[in-house]
């Protein structure tokens, strides 16, 4: 049985980048064993749903004084195709200037020394949140929206065998007998920890994301297009039918529950934007919409790291009421 506090999908996983990325930029970080992880993924779910995950070329473009130079855009695709163990989807190659200018004529040129192209995958985030549970509920399983855990009884070995839910739409309550309970709350997970027991140490960190909806005439594309921010952070601009989604931030937040974007933040994506892309000139008459998600981060020791450098490793840890907490990823 699966409860949820409220609409499926309501959370992150309909506020996503809308992809299922093989973690190309967590080479940069060290997390090779998530890179490898996060590609065989994203090759299985595009084999086994092909009709909600789609290949979509990016394109990662470099300049004179970038962060990262056209050499080491060479040496980090090869690295990731590697990782990929060369399956058919880590294929890339590189374009020179003259390339990339009638692959994406919007781009900047001036400083432009070249692009690789490699391939990654975009996925309606929501409707397979719904097909997982069609799949779930084909094999016995049960799933149930606007239900939220309140409480956890435990018996007399101190072992969690009860569940108290609430119906948030009539208010009604209700017990749940339970052979083991899982933790899989995304960002709210040291809140239904707290139902356990005291939260002494938080295991998230979570980070917001925020992305711009505009329309996808404004910037030619024909793929998905990497660009820099003035921090130099890496982000993205993505075609999605008749709308493109740039994105996305990433700082840390304690609003969970409705992030809100910002007016800095708008301001911080367009501007980036405008600067990759000079002849889109977008202003705040372009959007379309505006969302945000948040990240359940694992807390990183070190407070001073920040959120785009925190490990998007999964941790799974067991209270000794036996309740199991999935935690990060």
């Amino acid at each position: 049985l699966l409860v949820e506090r409220s609409d499926f999908a309501a959370g992150t996983s309909s506020r996503s980048t809308k992809m299922v990325h093989g973690g190309l930029r967590y080479i940069g970080e060290g997390h090779l064993g998530i890179t490898r992880e996060a590609c065989r993924e994203r090759d299985l779910l595009v084999k086994h749903n092909p009709h909600l995950v789609r290949p979509v070329p990016l394109l990662f473009p470099a300049y004179r004084g970038s962060k990262v130079p056209l050499w080491q855009v060479r040496t980090v695709l090869s690295l990731y195709s590697a990782l990929a163990n060369f399956r058919r989807s880590s294929r890339f190659r590189m374009l020179d200037p003259r390339e990339v200018a009638e692959f994406c004529p919007d781009l900047r040129r001036e400083g432009l020394r070249g692009a690789g192209l490699y391939c990654d995958a975009q996925v309606d985030d929501a409707r397979l949140v719904l097909e997982s549970l069609r799949s779930a509920r084909a094999m016995g399983a049960e799933a149930v929206n606007h239900a939220e855990a309140t409480a956890f009884e435990r018996d007399q070995r101190g072992r969690i065998a009860t569940v108290r839910l609430r119906d948030t739409l009539e208010g009604r309550s209700l017990s749940v007998r339970t052979h083991a309970v899982v933790n899989a709350a995304g960002p709210a997970l040291d809140r239904v920890r707290g139902l356990d027991r005291p939260v002494e140490r938080p295991t998230l960190r979570p980070a917001k994301g925020v992305h711009l909806v505009i329309p996808r005439h404004r910037i030619k594309i024909s793929s998905g297009v990497t660009f820099e921010g003035r921090d130099r952070r890496h982000l993205f601009v993505l075609p999605w039918d008749e709308v493109a989604i740039i994105g996305t931030t990433d700082a840390f937040s304690d609003e969970i529950d409705e992030p809100v974007c910002t007016i800095e933040e708008v301001h911080y994506l367009l501007s980036a934007a405008n600067e990759a892309f000079p002849r889109a000139a977008l202003t705040t008459n372009d959007l379309r919409s505006v969302f945000a998600g948040v990240r359940p981060l694992l807390a990183d020791p070190d407070e001073d790291t920040p959120s785009s450098s925190v490990s998007r490793e999964l941790r799974i840890e067991k209270s000794p009421s036996g309740l199991i907490s999935a935690a990060g990823g």
